[in-house]
């Protein structure tokens, strides 16, 4: 038997080894590969922000390339809405009203003069209450500029959506089943189409936070349902799509009422209740609240649709379907899926959530009464991603499956078992509750006295220097003076051209979108004729008619395209330093019935170098 002493002997012995050159090992090529390996290794199962590392950078690091792509290579971001929340953000920056309404017609090119924020305008009434945006939006403004600012906020509520999205399909499913659908939510083309200057993004990003917070695979803590309360109030603040959220939530309760599970009973006081209860409960509530600051603002198109809904509905849904399938194959392919995923699992909580969002989402396209191309529909689809990933999970084969939610059958009884930090400390829901209230204060208190206060009051259509809003702080003198007849004689050119169907937008011009206008109609078959007063006369928001309406307003201002423009002779003229009031003769009729016609009209001088005049009053005589 060797000795201790032996042994250390025979150790004392050996060769010393030969130090390593650690040049030499780092420039060979199996270590540096072993070394990349595990870190490989240990990005792939790690989690960032709740979402496996790998799964995120595949998912966002496109969509951040196509992003620059289109900030600096493609497309222009400011479509007509975006007007008022360039503005808005602008006020919301501290800059004043003119110099707001001067920088966002320099950036985007859009005409908004202070009119378009009157307190009694019906679109403005609609849109005040849409602070959230533009006061996310003002910081990266403050950065960036317009041009580019504007739209990067909306980028990263995209960012946010997808983020969430992922996450939630994860938590349920496993990092694969949340990287199909990702991968296929962040293909869609309305990921880049909606990447602009309007509320969309901001709206999606927030329902999809409500989506994470609701009971899907576990029991919502005392946290969750204060963030519900907190993400509903700012879902109004972003858009008006109370029925969306509302839909989606009482389907999930109902649903876990209908359909509790083998071996469970049936009962209406859930894990589903207070969560569904808060979300339709303060949706409804604010939904309401602003319904009656905004007057008939949010509710002006709603009888055109029932006037014929079948044809509504069916006309929106012909045309958005069809630019789905023959524009955006990620998209179709999204819906697809998540409705294959309703067929095959109807009794899973997740077909209720996404039947409740369709019908809810429905009822906001048919507000809206004319197709969207998708853009309405946008708000349903984080449920469409949580339901493509519930298919995955269904689908794949099993080495592919994960998640704690085994059968793919959603239980909301599954309480996780370790804590997370919202659960630590006492105090953490009183603080979240008094931090929610904060920042709404702060955002409600800023943006009213700041982007979302209304530049004017009651706007008048006549005399020409009330009709400028002449003394009021936010009126511009006029870039140049044309004379009424001028105007006039442009005007009915153009509305020539838009019955020929060789034009329309500048027609649309001459008679501005949003500066109120009073007219008389002369047939039954005219704009508003059902709406007139005494005297035969009504006013009318232009930007309010429908695209066959501004042809039958044209058609009314010419006898039916029978005036002849060059025969505009004006009377009698009251002219101010913003325009002219005057009274005209014009030759209009065929034949026998062709004649002189006299009438009176407000015009206003052009305000902006592109632009011409404006007409606020055209009225023939009767």
């Amino acid at each position: 038997m060797t000795s201790d002493t032996e042994l250390a002997a025979a150790a004392e012995s050996l060769p010393e080894p030969e130090p390593v050159d650690e040049d030499l090992a780092a420039s060979d090529p199996i270590a540096t590969g072993n070394r990349f390996t595990a870190q490989f290794d240990r990005l792939v199962h790690r989690d960032i922000f709740g979402v496996n590392a790998a799964v995120l950078l595949i998912v966002l690091v496109p969509l951040v390339f196509g992003y620059y792509a289109r900030l600096h290579y493609s497309a222009y971001a400011f479509p007509p809405d975006s007007r008022y929340y360039v503005t808005m953000a602008l006020r919301d920056l501290g800059f004043s009203d003119a110099d707001a309404l001067r920088k966002q017609f320099a950036n985007s090119g859009t005409i908004a003069e202070s009119w378009y924020f009157a307190h009694s305008d019906p679109t403005w009434l609609m849109v005040q209450s849409r602070m959230l945006y533009p006061f996310l939006a003002a910081p990266f403004v403050a950065v960036f500029g317009i041009t580019e600012g504007m739209p990067i906020a909306a980028m990263v509520a995209f960012a946010v959506m997808l983020w969430a999205v992922t996450r939630l399909v994860q938590r349920l499913y496993g990092p694969t089943a949340a990287l199909a659908a990702g991968g296929v939510l962040g293909a869609c083309g309305f990921m880049m189409t909606l990447a602009e200057a309007v509320t969309d993004p901001v709206a999606i990003a927030v329902l999809a936070l409500i989506l994470l917070n609701l009971p899907l695979g576990r029991r919502a803590r005392p946290h969750n349902l204060v963030l519900l309360a907190l993400l509903s109030v700012l879902l109004e603040l972003s858009r008006q799509v109370m029925p969306t959220a509302a839909g989606l939530a009482f389907f999930g309760w109902a649903w876990a009422v209908a359909f509790p599970g083998r071996g469970r009973s049936r009962r209406w006081r859930n894990d589903w209740l207070w969560p569904s209860a808060i979300v339709v409960g303060t949706t409804v509530f604010v939904h309401l609240l602003e319904g009656r600051f905004a007057g008939s603002g949010t509710g002006s198109q709603m009888s055109q649709v029932s006037a014929d809904p079948g044809q509504v509905a069916w006309t929106i849904t012909r045309v958005d379907v069809l630019g789905m399938l023959q524009g955006d194959k990620a998209l179709s392919a999204l819906l697809a899926g998540a409705l294959v995923f309703v067929l095959i699992r109807f009794t899973d909580v997740v077909s209720g959530v996404l039947l409740g969002a369709i019908a809810g989402t429905y009822l906001v396209m048919l507000a809206g009464v004319s197709p969207s191309h998708m853009r309405y529909e946008a708000i349903m689809f984080p449920v469409a991603g949580l339901a493509v990933g519930a298919l995955f999970h269904r689908l794949a084969p099993a080495a592919l499956r994960g998640g704690v939610v085994g059968d793919g059958m959603l239980r909301s009884d599954r309480v996780p078992a370790v804590d997370t930090w919202w659960q630590r400390g006492p105090r953490r829901v009183p603080v979240l509750g008094v931090s929610s209230v904060v920042f709404l204060a702060v955002l409600v208190g800023w943006s009213a006295t700041h982007g979302s206060a209304s530049m004017a009051g009651a706007v008048p259509t006549a005399p020409s220097a009330a009709a400028a809003l002449a003394g009021d702080p936010h009126a511009d003198l006029p870039d140049r003076v044309v004379p009424a007849e001028d105007i006039l004689a442009g005007e009915f050119t153009q509305a020539e051209e838009l019955i020929k169907g060789n034009n329309s937008s500048v027609f649309l011009v001459y008679a501005d979108w949003r500066h109120p206008m009073r007219y008389r109609p002369l047939t039954s078959s005219d704009p508003e004729w059902g709406h007139r007063g005494t005297d035969g006369t009504v006013v009318m928001y232009p930007g309010d008619l429908s695209s066959w309406d501004w042809v039958g307003l044209a058609r009314s201002f010419t006898y039916d395209g029978t005036l002849d423009p060059s025969t505009v002779k004006v009377t009698s003229r009251v002219t101010s330093r913003y325009g002219e009031d005057v009274t005209f003769t014009v030759t209009a009729g065929t034949g026998a019935a062709r004649g002189v016609h006299q009438g009176h009209a407000t015009v206003l001088y052009p305000l902006r170098a592109r632009v011409p005049g404006i007409v606020t009053e055209m009225v023939f005589d009767s």
